[in-house]
This record gives structure tokens, sequence and C-alpha cells, in this order.
């Protein structure tokens, strides 16, 4: 019933809040279970693109600009006919805008095959009982970093948890196994 106290044992991360059996009341409960996900969850990382993707390929972009170059067309012209922005093709033609990669978003932070290395590193070292915590892959990869000279976006040359979990995700590394390996290793 609602004026009735409960006793609960409440385990909270320590980071703001810690509780230990309390007698909370139902009420407080509620409130508990309005307010945890706001204090405990993390942002979603899932991008969603705003903007469409060009409908014009790179070929008809690059023969629209040769043809106002050459004089053929005028930039409003070729606009009309390769369906291309005018301000795109007007950016190309002075030179403002640099050819752009075919990929889209941001350059990866590490190389595709730095990263293969490292993950199969680390999968080695799983197999042989030897995991890694987080926090010990992520200076791994900051050393490997730091001596090879790669410039990276990270702070003080150290991968983030976002890096990690995309990292994990990529190279299907399971990270229950490595930290069973890993405190079974450590005791």
């Amino acid at each position: 019933s609602w004026g009735k106290w409960h006793l609960l044992r409440v385990t909270l991360p320590p980071c703001r809040f810690h509780l230990t059996l309390h007698y909370l009341s139902l009420d407080s409960l509620v409130f508990l279970s309005l307010i945890m996900p706001i204090f405990f969850k993390k942002m979603p990382r899932t991008y969603i693109r705003k903007t469409k993707p060009p409908e014009y390929t790179k070929e008809d972009l690059e023969s629209a600009v040769q043809a106002v170059k050459n004089g053929e067309l005028t930039m409003y012209r070729a606009a009309k006919t390769y369906k291309i922005p005018k301000a795109t093709i007007y950016k190309r033609v002075k030179g403002l805008r640099g050819v752009k990669s075919s990929s889209l978003g941001r350059a990866p932070a590490l190389p595709h095959d730095v990263e293969e290395k490292i993950a199969s590193g680390i999968k080695i070292m799983e197999k042989w009982g030897f995991g890694l915590s987080k926090k010990e892959v992520l200076e791994t990869i900051g050393r490997y970093i730091n001596a090879n000279n790669i410039k990276t976006p990270f702070r003080n040359g150290i991968p983030g948890n976002d890096f990690f979990s995309r990292f994990k995700r990529d190279h299907n590394l399971m990270w229950s196994q490595i930290l069973l390996c890993f405190l079974w290793t450590k005791s």
C-alpha cells in the first residue's frame, strides 16, 4: 500500500549518490524510479543523419566544373543540366572548396590496419589468458599513438569511452570474456 514503508537495498554507482539499506516509502521508490535514469544512463550515441546525401555523382560534378571552366556552359546552365546546386559548382570553379573524399563523415582517428593489429593482439592475449582491462587497452593504444607520432583528436593522446565502445563493437571483442580473464589472472 502507499502509506507503508518498505525495506529496500538500493545499490547505485558511487559517482553521485550511495544508498544502502534505507527505509523508503513507496512514494520515494516511485520518485527514485523516475529520477534514476536521468543520473545514471549515458547519453545515446545513435547518430541520425539530418541531411540527404547528394544525388549527383562525383563524375557529374567534375564534368560540370570542367564545362564551366572551358566556357561551354554558364554556372546556372550547368547546375540545371547536371542537377547540382549552383553554389557547389561556384565553390569548385573558384577553388574555394577542395575535392571531397568518397566517404562521408569524419576521418577515422586511427588507420584501419593499425586498429586490426591492436585488436588481433588483444584477442591473442585474451586467448592465452592475459586479458586486459578497459583502462589498460586504452593506455596501450595511447602509448602506441605517442610512440608512432600519430595525430589524433584524443585528449592527452589517450582514447576515451566512445572510441573504446566503437572499437569493441567493430572488432567483435567480447568484453565479458576479456574482463573475466582479467579478473581471474589478477587475483
